[in-house]
Parts: C-alpha cells; structure tokens; sequence
C-alpha cells in the first residue's frame, strides 16, 4: 500500500520495489520448497516417503552450490526489503503523529512551542 503512494523509497520507484517484492517471494517460495523435498527425499517423513528421485527432482537441476548462492540473494533481497519496511514504518508513524496526536501543533498554555508562532521566553 505504501509504495502506491510513495514516489521513491532509497532511490527506487515504487515500480522497482513491487518487482523487488515478486522476485524476492518467489524465490522463498522455490527454496522453501526445494528444502523440503530434498530434506523429505533423503530423511522420509515420520520413516516414510524416502526418495533419491525427490532428491535429485529438489535440486530442480540447479547444483548444490549454486542453491547457496540463491540463498544469499534472497536473504539480501528480504534484508533491503525489511529497511523499506522500517522507512515506511517509521514514515507513517511520524506523520500520525503529527496528524493525529497534535492536531493543532505542539502548544502550550495557548502558545504554539514549534517556533513559528509567539515564543514562550
């Protein structure tokens, strides 16, 4: 929802970050899903379901090596993406509370204290 209304967040659009969003969702659908084949194809589930096929198909022809490698970058995709996150987060929270918590400015005794009114000396 933020990106919708945020022209650039960390000097990319909000079409960037959608696209950023996809690729790092896919990715940790596919190695969540490679993981649980391979660990089901060589220990079973409960003793059953043991497989050197569903071993092999987990690798989803990609080498072991290289899967490392995608680990990596889905990590740092989700590590940007959580400083998004936290921008947007602390983004919205001060505009709240400059919206709703002082819906007249920050006064006191009828004077304004954010110094573009009459000062309290």
């Amino acid at each position: 929802m933020a990106a919708a209304t945020t022209k650039t967040r960390l000097g990319m659009s909000a079409a960037t970050w959608d696209k950023i969003e996809l690729i790092s969702a896919a990715l940790l659908v596919t190695i969540t899903a490679r993981s649980v084949m391979d660990l089901i194809g060589t220990k079973g589930l409960g003793g059953y379901g043991k497989s050197k096929a569903l071993t092999k198909f987990s690798r989803m022809g990609i080498e072991k090596d290289t899967w490392s490698d995608v680990n990596v970058i889905s990590t740092l995709l989700g590590a940007i993406l959580l400083a998004k996150g936290a921008i947007d987060l602390v983004e919205d929270k001060t505009d709240w509370i400059k919206k709703e918590m002082i819906p007249g400015g920050l006064q006191w005794k009828g004077q304004e204290l954010s110094g573009t009114g009459n000062r309290i000396i």
